[in-house]
């Protein structure tokens, strides 16, 4: 290590430039320099002019506090403090001595900083023992004008040179040159003398991190923390030819494999390797992974045809899995080989149900013929563990999963420490003390949190400070937790309007949804580029430059549709952890889910009919059809051309089966009449033979009799038409309330309750159709409105006693709605981007609006117009609400601050920061004294804005708190959180008081019932669940959104509860009054079309007829 010394000191194993050090912490000993003469900043800032990165060292410079007379006792201005502190921030030049001697005392004046010369008598001595030969050091930098005559004439004796810095420093990086010099420094040189001395600082190295992609072979050098589970795999490969790694999505499956297994296979002899994903074509990709290893500098086109081949062969079994892999020992006799197929579940989310079972047959074929070849062959795959399930579906397959399965758990604190330490170790990069602990903390329990990990680790990497990983940056990435989601938001805000837009139809079309029933979560997808538009792939190429998605370039433009991803350019999401952790792609995906899991059968049909050659029997038939019909017509943009021909042909054949039938039935008909006609004219002869006489005398007595006959058959078949009919609705009625169309029901209800009015039907089926009508309305009187306005709504307010709803929407529009006559008022534009929050005035016709665009608005309701517009926060508004007296209002922000304004003109009142990350929500006690907030951090922080201080912080046992509601008499806390569970707390004593469980997701939004003995809460998992505040039982679970339920609102009389959902609906659910046990027809018809009034008024769907089908119902009660 090179040192900035002064003569003749004794000096310290740690103390560089004599009595001083440069370092984070002092050693035992010493204390932090402070300066005898100036301010020690102007000395910074002499360091800044001299090597201006200065300041972003977080070193400082120590002094020995030792009086020994081996220790020098100078002041700190000296230029060997100084260039300490420029130390700080750079190395010195390779070459230059070990000890740099150095004298001369700092001058501060107008000009900036300057070396000044030391005391004569000083510098003789110093002077002498630098050329004595009892010292080895080369290189003295004094002060030009402490050369004299006497000086020149005692080096030359010495035949030691004096040159200016520049020249000096030339001279000792010849080869060769082993002599001494003085070198001398003129006043202002001090900038010339930082660059003379030491290099510039150096980038930092290619990160060792992978941020969300997987380590692969080539990484292997820098991955640590699995090493026991690598040792375990290689233990088990060792005694069967097949070893599956099942683990959480995120637990380094791949890498595990790739950095870990792969890597110590090689070492151990000659192991040759293929490795492919399934996706949509097992076969091919297994195809072409075989013509990677086996021809690898084979033409293109020639490799397109040939992975075409080896593909068609494969599938329809004239070569099979078996023969394939003996070919690879006749091609490499000498070798073993390893079969490795990553991310396995893809065989189950891209492929059809037999695809998978044939490929996973023709796999398991292969293990019994291993065993016979002394298992030269293994065959790794990696799988998470939501999709176990369907593995074991297949018999066969559970079989071998038994016992031939590695499941990868969470790492240990010790095995993460190696992560995160290692990687930077081996490049010589220091990690700030405690930042690895809090890193750890910030992880703990955490699932699949390694992408993450290696995210952040990787943003931090890039931030880090000449070689020095600091705690300041991991703050600014936002840790591991929010480092993802703040760079994937904060790359998105970058895009403009139509960018954005687009961005969110690329990104849920890269998502396959997973299915809740089956217990498995939402995977990537990879699509084509013939899936996008021009302008859309521009947008991918800027997204892919941003790392949020990852492109696999291939060419050749022989090849078929079939083949269309392997001769196509693809894109996929980076990693699924993007998909859990990017709060607005989780939103996209939520209020798109139901069209995305259709869209993925429909691939999975158009994928079949072209297997098959476009045969009839492969298109879309019955209610697939209709679906795609309805589908298309609702989101033309989200069809590919091909899928849109695939729809069409399957209606053009319906269409035509449709004409075909009805000629049938013509031709049919025609054969039925023209046999009537001939029957008729031989009876009519023959009766005019043996009936002649009497005709005359019959015939108006027969016509009378013939007309009465045909009237009471006319009667008969109208009265069994209109009873089937009903019959019909009743059924209809109840599958549409069995399957959740609660609207539907009710109006086949009342459809079928219309004609039960008018005709005669027997008591048996009048009875039942009243027990069904019944049943119906008991079950949807809960819900007392609904209204549908296809706009993820976020945030309620209410006013009016309950007769005004304000509404605010993803889109960052508000809605007006008057509901006792279910009526839109008015609809308007608040925001840039997603309204979080809303709140009534206590007394003025104000709303108070808080967005994702950083501000808050007041609105006039009554005119509509903008009242007050504030940019609040720098970052997302996640709440904002009026003060119980109406004077003012506060906002808690994303970026950790609550914030305290003045109604009148906006002034800013007071500022409150206590939280480590963003604040989610806020609650005013109702007689104004007391604010909560809630963080992600898990706190909460009860704030007194008289004292300006915080009166306590309550931990919310580690999980982050989303929502928070005071109960009516102000006694009461709730907070819900991000665990899944809602906790009561005592404001009192801020005591925990009890935790109320049942959501199995995020607990978005809380509030208490208007008398303080309810409280409702809803959250992720589209429930709504209302508990007694005395007992915490679950009195109601309310249940009808198919997306997010983010906000609720009590009616006044607390006998109505308003929620606003991802899936666009409003709905009212009446908690304290149901129907009476029995009801007459009649009764039955008006309270269903009382309930069912605003669904007609405001669905957009509803045909005109439907629309008025009430009309004379309501005007008979009147």
């Amino acid at each position: 290590m090179t040192y900035f010394v002064y003569p003749n000191i004794k000096r310290s194993q740690f103390i560089g430039c004599g009595r001083y050090l440069a370092c984070e912490y002092a050693p035992e000993g010493c204390e932090e320099a402070q300066p005898f003469v100036s301010d020690i900043a102007e000395l910074k800032e002499a360091a800044l002019a001299m090597a201006p990165e200065h300041e972003g060292s977080a070193k400082r410079v120590f002094q020995q506090c030792s009086s020994s007379e081996d220790f020098f006792l100078g002041d700190s201005q000296d230029l060997a403090y100084l260039l300490a502190l420029v130390h700080c921030s750079r190395q010195v030049h390779p070459g230059l001595p070990e000890n740099i001697w150095c004298t001369g005392t700092i001058e501060f004046n107008a000009h900036g900083p300057r070396l000044k010369h030391v005391s004569p008598k000083g510098f003789d001595g110093k002077l002498e023992a630098f050329l004595s030969n009892e010292q080895n050091d080369r290189l003295f930098l004094v002060p030009l004008s402490n050369i004299q005559t006497r000086h020149k004439d005692l080096c030359r004796q010495q035949a030691v040179t004096i040159l200016p810095i520049t020249q000096a420093i030339s001279h000792l990086s010849q080869d060769g040159f082993k002599g001494k010099i003085v070198a001398t420094v003129h006043m202002v040189e001090l900038s010339e003398l930082a660059e003379a001395l030491f290099a510039s600082p150096a980038p930092p190295a290619e990160s060792p991190y992978q941020g969300l992609f997987a380590f692969r072979e080539q990484d292997a050098d820098y991955f640590f923390g699995r090493e026991r589970h690598t040792k375990q795999l290689l233990e088990k490969l060792r005694h069967n030819p097949l070893v599956a790694v099942i683990g959480a999505s995120g637990s380094g499956k791949s890498s595990v494999v790739f950095a870990g297994v792969l890597p110590e296979l090689r070492q151990q002899g000659e192991w040759e390797i293929l490795n492919f994903r399934p996706k949509k074509n097992p076969y091919r990709e297994l195809a072409a992974a075989y013509l990677s290893l086996t021809s690898p500098n084979i033409a293109e086109s020639k490799r397109l045809s040939e992975i075409k081949r080896l593909t068609r062969h494969l599938q329809d079994e004239s070569l099979t899995l078996d023969e394939l892999l003996n070919g690879l020992q006749d091609r490499f006799p000498h070798a073993s080989f390893v079969l490795f197929i990553d991310q396995f579940e893809e065989l189950y989310t891209q492929n059809d149900k037999q695809i998978s079972i044939d490929f996973l047959k023709a796999l398991l074929t292969c293990l019994c013929p291993i065993r016979q070849r002394e298992q030269i062959i293994r065959l790794i795959l990696t799988m998470r563990a939501d999709f176990l399930g369907r593995a074991l579906n297949y018999r066969p397959f559970a079989d071998i999963l038994q016992t031939h399965s590695v499941l990868l758990g969470p790492m240990q604190s010790d095995e993460l420490r190696r992560a995160i330490e290692e990687p930077a170790h081996r490049c010589g990069v220091e990690i700030e003390s405690g930042l690895t602990n809090q890193i750890l903390e910030s992880i703990q329990h955490e699932p699949g949190h390694l992408p993450l990990l290696q995210f952040a680790l990787s943003k931090l990497w890039e931030k880090q400070q000449y070689k020095r990983l600091t705690l300041a940056a991991y703050k600014e990435i936002g840790g591991v937790k929010s480092a993802l989601a703040d760079y994937a938001e904060q790359t998105f805000l970058t895009l403009n309007p139509e960018e954005q837009k687009q961005a969110r139809w690329i990104f849920t079309k890269l998502v396959r949804p997973g299915h809740p029933g089956e217990g498995t979560g939402d995977t990537r997808r990879a699509a084509t580029r013939q899936e996008m538009r021009e302008d859309q792939w521009r947008l991918i190429v800027k997204l892919t430059n941003a790392r949020l998605l990852v492109t696999n370039q291939k060419s050749g433009s022989s090849a078929s549709l079939l083949d269309s991803e392997e001769s196509e350019d693809t894109v996929e999401v980076v990693h699924e952890a993007l998909i859990s952790g990017w709060g607005r792609f989780r939103r996209w995906i939520d209020a798109d889910r139901e069209f995305l899991i259709w869209h993925n059968h429909l691939r999975n049909s158009l994928r079949r009919w072209l297997e098959r050659k476009h045969e009839r029997e492969s298109l879309l038939h019955g209610t697939p059809l209709a679906e795609a019909e309805e589908w298309l017509a609702q989101r033309p943009e989200d069809f590919r051309p091909e899928e849109r021909h695939f729809i069409e042909s399957s209606l053009k054949s319906r269409n035509a089966a449709r004409r075909l039938k009805r000629t049938g039935i013509l031709v049919l008909l025609l054969i039925t009449l023209a046999a009537a006609s001939v029957f008729g004219i031989l009876w009519k002869r023959a009766e005019k033979q043996q009936q002649e006489a009497a005709r005359l005398k019959h015939q108006a007595d027969e016509q009378r009799r013939i007309a009465e006959q045909h009237r009471q058959r006319a009667d008969a078949q109208r009265l069994i038409a209109e009873q089937k009919s009903m019959e019909a609705l009743s059924v209809s009625a109840k599958i549409l309330s069995l399957s959740d169309n609660k609207a539907g029901a009710v109006l086949a209800m009342i459809k079928a309750a219309k004609i039960a009015r008018t005709i005669d039907i027997s008591d048996g089926l009048r009875q039942e159709m009243l027990k069904v009508f019944q049943e119906i309305l008991s079950k949807v009187q809960r819900e007392k409105f609904r209204i549908q306005d296809n706009l993820p709504i976020a945030a309620l307010a209410i006013r009016d006693g309950g007769k005004l709803l304000a509404a605010g929407s993803e889109q960052g529009t508000i809605m007006l709605w008057d509901l006792t006559e279910g009526r839109k008022l008015r609809h308007f534009k608040a925001h840039d981007d997603m309204v979080s929050s809303l709140d009534f005035h206590p007394t003025a016709p104000f709303l108070l609006s808080g967005g994702m665009d950083h501000f808050v608005k007041i609105w006039n309701i009554d005119t509509q117009q903008e009242v007050l517009s504030l940019e609040a926060h720098h970052d997302t508004v996640n709440q904002a609400m009026f003060y119980p007296d109406g004077r003012s209002f506060v906002s808690a922000g994303e970026n950790g601050s609550v914030k305290h304004w003045s109604l009148k003109m906006g002034r800013l009142l007071g500022v409150f920061s206590g939280h480590e990350n963003a604040v989610s929500s806020i609650a005013v006690r109702p007689d104004g004294k007391l604010v909560v907030s809630g963080s992600r951090d898990g706190n909460i922080i009860w704030w007194d804005f008289e004292s300006d201080q915080s009166k306590e912080s309550l931990s919310n046992f580690s999980a982050g708190v989303r929502s928070l509601a005071f109960s009516p008499d102000g006694m009461l806390l709730a907070s819900g959180s991000n665990d899944g569970a809602v906790r009561l707390w005592s404001v009192g004593n801020r005591k925990h008081l009890s935790t109320f469980s049942g959501h199995s997701k995020v607990v978005s939004c809380v509030r208490f019932s208007p008398d303080g003995m309810t409280l409702a809460s809803a959250g992720s998992d589209t429930t709504i669940r209302i508990w007694s505040v005395k007992n915490g039982r679950e009195l109601h679970k309310l249940q009808g959104h198919t997306a997010a339920v983010y906000a609720l609102a009590f009616s006044d009389e607390g006998n109505v509860l308003i929620s606003g959902s991802w899936d666009g609906s409003i709905r009212g659910w009446e908690l304290k009054k149901g129907l009476p046990s029995t009801l007459s027809l009649d009764e039955l018809l008006h309270a269903g079309c009382k309930w069912v009034r605003p669904y007609l008024g405001n669905n957009p769907d509803i045909s005109k007829q439907d629309r008025t089908v009430c009309k004379d119902i309501e005007q008979q009660f009147l």
